[in-house]
């Protein structure tokens, strides 16, 4: 725009966030620059709002309703336009693996994600029942649980998958033939169910609160559904265990192998798909190998600064660590809260 004495350049009108004089008489430039962009809607909304408030009833209701659906629209846009899905790991990204705790910071940030609007939800190997009472502590709604086969939307578990009961039951068969002690999890609780002794006989109790349930009849043959199953077979004897690999595993422990739904990348596709958002706007947050699989090229992936070097050669974007307020500065450095 030309003026008298000189002319003045606007960046990205009408939305700027920087102006610049240019005083022709001696060259000199003036730079002026306005807020936040982030902002912008919520400057205009503001704006809009203080021009019906100032018409004091001189114009006719009609065109006050007007400006209110323009603003409301407005709103909505802004919305869809800066809203993300953010997906947390637990232990070692949210808490402070010394302590178990959430770190003081990683809360706030919880907390002023889901007020700026965000879709905040955990993501978590742990079993429902086990994981339900963490995300009730930090203030979330929404989780993927039980290595993704398990979905809680708005408070309410509307999805729980089992491990393929013809696979768990092959293996199961197998292990017991070689005189290894099998613990079967039948439902989303503390009970595992086993025939005998034998599996704390050869490794001890779990390392987690179990109540066992022994049943000297139980018939693998006969099971209807398996959601997961620990085996006392040590590692340097795995190979004997020919159908291992049929089912996803991991030995969280050293005594005794895990099997159990292993689909954490899918559990958030199936609550993407549940709740209708756009898979370009997910973050998620992790720091161990079993976390490697939510980390997906169309979307963005952190890793804590603490997270293992195989993760953060894959991440989008690495992190401090989550005790050095990993999770609160990169929301603050990426202007999601």
């Amino acid at each position: 725009m030309a003026c008298e004495n000189g002319y003045i350049e606007v960046y990205n009108f009408p939305r700027a966030e920087k102006a610049t004089i240019t005083y022709t008489s001696d060259g000199h430039t003036l730079e002026l620059t306005c807020q936040e962009r982030r902002l912008a809607l919520n400057y205009e909304i503001r704006d809009m709002e203080e021009c019906v408030s100032s018409l004091n009833g001189q114009t006719n209701i009609q065109y006050i309703q007007d400006v209110m659906d323009v603003l409301t629209r407005v709103q909505e846009v802004g919305n869809r336009m800066n809203k993300k899905y953010f997906f947390f790991d637990i232990d070692g990204t949210l808490t402070d693996r010394n302590t178990s705790k959430i770190v003081p910071s990683a809360q706030v940030a919880l907390n002023e994600l889901q007020k700026a609007g965000h879709f905040v939800a955990i993501a978590t190997g742990r079993a429902h029942y086990k994981a339900r009472k963490f995300m009730e502590s930090v203030g979330l709604h929404d989780m993927v649980c039980c290595g993704g086969g398990g979905l809680v939307i708005h408070d309410e578990l509307v999805q729980n998958i089992p491990l393929d009961l013809e696979k768990s039951k092959a293996i199961a068969k197998q292990a017991l033939s070689l005189g290894y002690g099998v613990l079967f999890t039948l439902d989303d609780s503390i009970k595992v169910y086993t025939q005998d002794h034998t599996f704390q006989n050869q490794v001890g109790d779990r390392k987690e609160p179990t109540e066992y349930v022994y049943d000297g009849n139980l018939d693998v043959d006969k099971l209807n559904v398996i959601y997961k199953m620990y085996i006392s077979i040590p590692k340097d004897k795995e190979s004997e265990l020919t159908l291992k690999d049929t089912l996803g595993n991991l030995r969280f422990v050293p005594d005794y192998l895990m099997f159990q739904y292993d689909a954490k990348h899918q559990g958030i596709l199936d609550m993407m798909q549940h709740i209708g958002g756009d898979l370009k706007d997910v973050v998620v947050f992790g720091d161990d190998t079993n976390d490697m699989v939510m980390f997906d090229p169309q979307w963005t992936s952190v890793a804590m600064g603490n997270a293992c070097q195989e993760l953060k050669n894959i991440a989008t974007i690495v992190t401090d660590a989550n005790v050095d307020d990993g999770i609160y500065n990169i929301c603050k450095k990426m202007e999601w809260i």
